[in-house]
């Protein structure tokens, strides 16, 4: 479990490489309050990949993306409700019974240049 602002949340690992896990758990999750925009939305779709809930798509000028949230980012938490294992469609449904504000833990995408250096201390552990 990972600790973030007051809250304890799930974070998975997606590798047996010790270096990634040590390195996964604390970089990039942040939490994120949105609130809806004059349309009632929030700007944003999410889709459950490999029991992972990820950011499916960002509107432009949209409350998440005033939050900077992106495509890719997966979502740890909705609401106070860990999202390891819930489809998208599950996720889309809390999200939108949601009155008044959402609350998002949200772990980072990875970016090419953090990818190579995790594959990279992966390696070296095996030297």
């Amino acid at each position: 479990m990972l600790l973030v602002g007051d809250e304890w949340v799930i974070a998975p690992i997606a590798s047996q490489c010790s270096g990634l896990a040590k390195t996964n758990l604390t970089h990039d999750v942040r939490r994120v309050v949105l609130k809806r925009d004059n349309n009632k939305k929030y700007g944003l779709r999410m889709r459950a990949v490999n029991k992972g809930v990820f950011v499916q798509l960002v509107t432009k000028d949209s409350p998440s993306a005033a939050a900077g949230i992106r495509f890719g980012d997966q979502v740890l938490s909705l609401n106070g409700t860990e999202m390891l294992g819930m489809t998208g469609q599950k996720a889309m449904e809390l999200m939108k019974k949601t009155k008044r504000e959402l609350v998002l833990i949200v772990r980072d995408r990875f970016t090419f240049n953090r990818c190579f250096h995790y594959f990279y201390d992966c390696l070296t552990a095996f030297v």
